[in-house]
């Protein structure tokens, strides 16, 4: 795992333990988490998104499971999904926010909103799919930034 998401993903271990919970993750095994078995989608996915020849990831709360803080990242809206693009500064944060769901179509990542992150906003239960691509995109956001 990359540094930079190595780090964001230890803060939100953090989070969990600190709201009462106990932090298991989907797909590989991070120090302070145990390893969810089954049910989850994975916590981190690479990919090729940017056609730099390196890898690019997604990370989604989805495949974190916190335990007795069951809501702490996700509800309704979906849960927090994040997309990063390597740079010659490591990877960043291409795009990230709540997703009821996301699948990955060779370098296109799509995700399906509650319906009041649409444009327009409409009602929750009438969602929406919103496809990006990132072409030769270089990150130009680091966590922690406004995205």
């Amino acid at each position: 795992m990359p540094a930079d998401i190595r780090i964001v993903t230890q803060e939100i271990i953090t989070t969990c333990k600190d709201a009462g919970g106990t932090p298991n993750l989907s797909g590989l095994a991070m120090p302070g988490a145990g390893l969810v078995t089954q049910g989850y989608p994975p916590y981190l996915t690479q990919a090729e998104l940017n056609g730099d020849g390196q890898p690019d990831y997604v990370t989604d709360l989805a495949g974190l499971e916190c335990v007795n803080a069951w809501s702490l990242f996700c509800g309704s809206a979906g849960c927090p999904v994040t997309v990063w693009l390597s740079g010659p500064k490591g990877h960043a944060v291409a795009w990230g926010g709540n997703a009821q769901g996301w699948t990955l179509h060779g370098t296109e990542i799509v995700v399906s909103l509650h319906g009041q992150l649409c444009t327009p906003p409409r009602v929750g239960a009438q969602g929406c799919k919103v496809a990006m691509r990132f072409g030769h995109a270089s990150p130009s956001q680091h966590p922690g930034q406004a995205r």
